[in-house]
């Protein structure tokens, strides 16, 4: 799930990061269609609160509608 040290350490931007997990931009559009979009700033995502992430996640719709989903 995490990447090794090195490759860690050589992600610089959220682009970085989502092309290394392969995040769908669809996910991420809902996502930040909630939350806010950062950017590329890492730093801006990870100062998000916990409950703030949470409640982004529970209210953030795919393009057709449909909640986000663990599964």
């Amino acid at each position: 799930m995490f990447p090794a040290q090195a490759a860690a350490m050589a992600m610089q931007t959220l682009g970085d990061l989502k092309g290394f997990y392969e995040l769908p931009e669809a996910l991420w559009t809902a996502f930040t269609s909630v939350a806010g979009d950062p950017g590329e700033d890492l730093k801006l995502l990870a100062i998000l609160p916990q409950p703030v992430i949470a409640a982004a996640l529970e209210r953030a719709l795919l393009p057709d509608g449909s909640p986000l989903s663990a599964v």
